[in-house]
């Protein structure tokens, strides 16, 4: 008898009819193969993660490694509505720290390395500046490792400071460029930057620094400073280097003296730089004082010369009743028509005037404001009538070649006889004037 198979399997069964497939279990076998392809894309994209955070910061593995892992934690943890599968979570992670990555290393805002001085080419004193700012920037940003470092390095530096650093070359002393190669740049660029020629160009910058016309005295010296660091001077040495450029090229003498003082007793810069500070101060207080005192000097000079141009009033008052001196050649010696009648109209009117300018006005040198005993001229000799007493400025004589117009009863008298006279009356008038001015008495 031939055995017959049956839906289960065995010989001689019993036969049973054929079910149908149950929906549900379709439904669960696709899902489960769309996870496990979920999985697998994710595994792809965490390899690829991990790469790119090998690259960019090895730094973050040892943190991220002596941290808790996630598998065990969601073992250890409790049924939890937001948590995810392992591979999903390790992926999240993982582009979070690539973020914070990128987020710090974009707040490195370190400029270029440029000269500081426009068409040289970069100093000693400009790349320790700007290597300084540079390696502060990254200890910010939490970068550690030597491949994230260099690339930094390279995006910051600028074309010039990459020129020099691509004609440099490693020595024996360096680090390993392929294991350290941020260290190595910078030990290239210090060698570089501070080999012996370099050196001897500082101090010969120091020698012949010059103080410039717009700058202070304070400037310049902490120019001097800056530029007596990179000369590789001993302690000692370097001040003294300091003191003597300052002393030789300072603009104020007060600096200068106040240099060579220092240099002498072996003074610090910090002394310098005080004692520069105090002679800025008493310049200071000086030229304040000046300022206030010359304001006031010229309002004294101005309400001095305003009083002088408006004399007083009473001086303006005219003087009547006058007695007219009858005018002849025989007549008083003091009336004959000359040139001193009015200067001696004058004398006598300002005895009894009170105008200020005729009662104080010289005779011997036709000033004012002396009288005529403290005159300098009562010893000196007129130039123009060959008497002493007075000066060719207040002289009164007459010249001999004016001549007055005769009388008619006069026409009968030579011309030289009239001459004479005239002479021998101003003579006289004029020791009578001097005698009376000077308080002499006449004897009669």
């Amino acid at each position: 008898m031939a055995s017959k198979r049956h839906d289960n399997g065995a010989v001689d069964a019993p036969v049973r009819k054929m079910k149908k497939k149950n929906p549900k279990m379709d439904t669960i076998v696709k899902e489960l193969a769309e996870e496990k392809s979920a999985r697998v894309e994710l595994s792809k994209q965490l390899e690829k993660a991990n790469e790119t955070i090998k690259a960019l910061q090895m730094s973050l593995r040892s943190p991220r490694s002596e941290s808790v892992d996630s598998a065990a934690f969601s073992q250890q943890a409790g049924p939890s509505s937001t948590q995810r599968p392992r591979n999903e979570a390790e992926a999240e992670r993982s582009r979070f720290l690539t973020s914070v990555n990128q987020m710090s290393l974009s707040s490195i805002n370190v400029p270029e390395c440029k000269p500081s001085v426009a068409g040289e080419q970069i100093g000693r004193r400009d790349y320790e500046s700007w290597i300084d700012l540079l390696t502060d920037s990254l200890k910010l940003a939490g970068v550690e490792d030597e491949p994230t470092k260099f690339v930094v390095f390279k995006v910051k530096a600028g074309p010039m400071l990459l020129d020099v650093f691509k004609n440099t070359k490693s020595t024996p002393e360096s680090p390993k460029e392929e294991e350290f190669p941020y260290a190595n740049a910078l030990s290239r660029l210090k060698l570089y930057f501070g080999s012996a020629s370099d050196i001897m160009l500082q101090r010969r910058k120091l020698a012949l620094m010059v103080q410039g016309t717009e700058e202070s005295d304070l400037s310049f010296i902490m120019r001097v400073n800056s530029i007596a660091r990179l000369c590789d001077y001993k302690e000692g040495k370097e001040f003294e280097e300091i003191v003597s450029t300052v002393a030789t090229h300072a603009r104020d003498k007060d600096v200068r003296i106040v240099a060579l003082k220092m240099l002498n007793r072996q003074g610090s810069f910090t002394e310098l730089v005080d004692a520069v500070r105090e002679i800025k101060a008493v310049k200071m207080n000086e030229e304040y004082y000046r300022m206030q005192h010359e304001k006031q000097e010229k309002k004294a000079v101005a309400v001095a010369a305003v009083s002088a141009a408006f004399p007083k009033a009473e001086s303006y008052r005219p003087t009547f009743n006058r007695r007219s001196v009858p005018r002849g050649r025989f007549g008083h010696p003091y009336a004959g028509h000359s040139r001193f009648d009015s200067q001696r109209s004058s004398n006598r009117e300002g005895e009894r005037s009170t105008h200020k300018e005729e009662v104080y006005r010289c005779f011997r040198c036709d000033s004012v404001y002396h009288k005529a005993e403290a005159c300098y001229a009562i010893d000196k000799t007129c130039l123009k009538c060959g008497r002493r007493g007075h000066i060719q400025r207040a002289c009164r004589s007459i010249k001999t070649e004016q001549s007055r117009r005769p009388g008619e009863e006069d026409r009968s008298v030579k011309p030289e006889k009239v001459a004479s006279i005239e002479v021998d009356v101003v003579a006289k008038a004029e020791e009578h004037a001097d005698e009376q001015n000077v308080g002499v008495d006449i004897p009669k």
